[in-house]
């Protein structure tokens, strides 16, 4: 089972409802600015054409952002980028 972050656009309201309609019962999570699915189903460019309302795709690999950073490593460089969608909270409070 794969967790997905779908990133609801202009409209919201149409976001929830084709989230609903192309997963039916796997949408464990949704709000304003985005949807949670829990899903075995690949996310391919078919399920892509379906949700014209999502600007964002996003696998969760873990719910410890630095874990994933800091272990995938090559480097002493780690080059990564950190997008809020929603909220209030300062991004120096998440990390």
């Amino acid at each position: 089972m794969q967790t997905f972050l779908f990133i609801h656009g202009k409209n919201p309201h149409l976001s929830k409802y084709e989230m609903k309609s192309v997963f039916t019962d796997e949408v464990s999570f949704q709000n304003e600015y985005l949807s949670v699915v829990e899903t075995d189903q690949s996310i391919d460019q078919q399920v892509m054409d379906r949700l014209g309302g999502i600007v964002k795709i996003c696998e969760v690999f873990s719910e410890d952002p630095l874990e994933i950073i800091l272990n995938s490593s090559q480097s002493p460089k780690v080059i990564f980028g950190l997008s809020q969608y929603g909220g209030h909270e300062r991004l120096s409070d998440v990390l």
